[in-house]
């Protein structure tokens, strides 16, 4: 019974900040601090995409400050791989992102730097387009690069 309040009221304030015509006619809206997120069939999750700033323009988010963290099935979190760049854009219906921007991928053994990705969710798979610098590590640090 809680749950259906609460849907029914994010349903009344998100209609209320929204006009149908906006709605109808796939104008852009903006937004702070957005997070999508995806599971995987066991319910673990398989990978979250955070945006400072941005917009929703039809299936495209835009997001600025972007960072996407992916999750491998069976990792417990402690496997995860965290994508930085200032700007991504994620086509929701194709689960497929891209930068043009500076890009930097971090795992606990590894950094991976350059400029440009394609990032294919159905696939998992992750391309740097250009100037790629690879630096591994012998000990595991964090993903703040700390030991």
């Amino acid at each position: 019974m809680k749950l259906c309040k609460l849907i029914c009221l994010s349903i009344i304030f998100f209609s209320a900040c929204l006009s149908a015509d906006d709605i109808l006619s796939n104008k852009t809206i903006k937004m702070k601090n957005y997070t999508l997120r995806e599971l995987h069939e066991d319910g673990s999750l398989a990978w979250i995409i955070f945006g400072r700033t941005g917009y929703i323009s039809g299936d495209q988010l835009v997001l600025q400050s972007a960072r996407v963290e992916y999750y491998p099935k069976g990792s417990k979190g402690q496997d995860k791989f965290i994508i930085f760049s200032p700007k991504f854009i994620y086509n929701k219906k194709t689960r497929m992102g891209r930068s043009n921007e500076k890009v930097q991928i971090r795992s606990n053994n590894m950094i991976i730097t350059g400029i440009g990705c394609d990032i294919d969710m159905n696939k998992k798979e992750i391309t740097i387009r250009k100037n790629v610098k690879t630096i591994f590590f012998r000990d595991n640090r964090n993903l703040n690069g700390k030991k």
